[in-house]
């Protein structure tokens, strides 16, 4: 749906509990969510999985790229493409084609 090819194989699936109140790196994280139209605020507290995929066709191509989604009840609520290398980024999921 947001343009990403993933290799299936890399998949990883965490499940966990949001905190009831976001500290400043989830208010961070939830006003790049809201860029993107998402919006965490009615999801802390809750139970969600976050899949995570290596990401194939980024426009860098120099590093490991991993795209990640986190999905409360069957519904994407959050989600983004990051590198964790020492000078790496974190972006909304975007459309790879309008990065080139």
């Amino acid at each position: 749906q947001f343009g990403w090819s993933v290799d299936p194989e890399s998949k990883a699936v965490k499940e966990g509990i949001l905190p009831e109140e976001p500290d400043d790196v989830y208010k961070s994280y939830n006003e790049l969510q809201l860029s993107q139209g998402f919006d965490l605020m009615p999801y802390y507290g809750k139970r969600v999985k976050c899949y995570s995929y290596d990401v194939l066709n980024h426009p860098s191509k120099s590093e490991t790229v991993r795209g990640t989604i986190l999905v409360y009840r069957g519904k994407v609520i959050a989600g983004d493409v990051a590198s964790a290398a020492l000078d790496g980024f974190m972006e909304t999921l975007g459309d790879p084609v309008s990065r080139e």
